[in-house]
């Protein structure tokens, strides 16, 4: 028990999150308050504070559904922006080519150790 709520109370309070995310689906441009409202006639008591905290968390989900990172390294994990790949761009064009840049940054990875 985390937080003083018993697994019936998370399980409780997680189909409200569900009840809530389906009421949004078909009335995404309701408010907090008027979710409230809404699911009070049905019976369903929930908090405006709740509500919004899934409503902010469904609009995140969605912005980031269209977001791509480009990875970097072996497993390093960091992901290059736009402007790393408009100065790795601009770093090409100076040395001459994609293959002649790369060549110049293995030879610069061998003797930095």
């Amino acid at each position: 028990m985390v937080g003083g709520e018993t697994d019936a109370q998370k399980r409780k309070r997680r189909n409200k999150s569900a009840i809530i995310r389906q009421f949004l689906e078909t009335n995404p441009h309701l408010g907090p308050t008027e979710v409230v409202a809404a699911l009070k006639q049905r019976r369903i008591k929930v908090t405006r504070t709740l509500v919004s905290n899934v409503k902010s968390r469904m609009a995140a989900g969605s912005a980031r559904e269209g977001q791509k990172n480009v990875r970097v390294g072996r497993g390093v994990g960091k992901t290059v922006s736009v402007s790393d790949l408009v100065s790795a761009r601009k770093f090409a064009n100076h040395m001459g080519s994609i293959a002649a840049a790369i060549r110049a940054l293995e030879t610069l990875r061998e003797l930095s150790g």
